[in-house]
């Protein structure tokens, strides 16, 4: 019957894996901003840093015999210049974060769905930087908004330009498939083709492949599969 191919159709065909141990991390923000008296505040997170020390014991060995004189004087340079990457890095990562607060404030007041296409290039050169700079400084650091925590690198996109002259985002897109099939007729579910002719009116050419991805990415059965579900 209907109601057996229902639940055999539910099964997982790896039971054994809801049984194993899973080790879930936890992600602790390089930076977080939040809105106080509508006004942003950013908070740098110091502690998750490199700490760096210099052993009294060695410097007073070193210091006690002229001949390794040039050796402690070299390695004093090396912290030194160390510890002035490190700052430099974390300016960097604020002056990052001020700017995007200006060419992404839908994305902070209003959540993902709202992010516009920026590009690791764009933001460079507004803050007079080479891209690999940026790149660097990003590199699995993450921010904490209003809306949950993000890496840094997802909040750089790219874009599709739509008949206007425009570009819309790919996160944009995807909200307009979402609401389209939310809004379908549940008898006859839009196809990819149909989803692509329903963007192609809005303005948004895409391929009926691209589409299909998106709506995958989505988790979202294709037509048949979901006139099956809404039975």
């Amino acid at each position: 019957t209907q109601q057996i191919l229902n639940y055999i159709r539910n099964l997982t065909p790896f039971p054994q894996v809801q049984h194993s141990s899973i080790y879930e991390g936890y992600i602790i923000p390089d930076i977080t901003v939040e809105k106080v008296n509508n006004e942003w505040i950013m908070n740098m997170n110091h502690q998750l840093g490199p700490t760096i020390e210099i052993n009294q014991e060695y410097v007073k060995m070193l210091k006690s015999n002229k001949e390794d004189e040039t050796y402690c004087q070299n390695c004093l340079k090396d912290i030194m210049l160390l510890m002035q990457g490190i700052e430099q890095r974390d300016r960097t990562l604020y002056s990052l974060t001020r700017l995007l607060l200006v060419i992404q404030a839908d994305f902070f007041n209003y959540g993902v769905e709202a992010l516009q296409p920026v590009r690791l290039k764009d933001v460079a050169n507004l803050l007079e930087l080479h891209e690999s700079t940026i790149s660097r400084a990003i590199r699995n650091k993450f921010i904490k908004t209003p809306h949950g925590i993000y890496s840094f690198r997802s909040l750089f996109i790219k874009g599709i330009s739509n008949d206007s002259g425009k570009v819309d985002s790919v996160a944009f897109i995807k909200q307009r498939i979402n609401e389209l099939i939310a809004k379908e007729d549940k008898n006859s579910p839009l196809t990819d083709q149909q989803l692509t002719i329903e963007l192609l009116n809005e303005g948004i050419q895409l391929s009926r492949r691209t589409i299909a991805k998106y709506r995958e990415e989505l988790h979202i059965p294709n037509s048949a599969k979901r006139v099956y579900l809404y039975q």
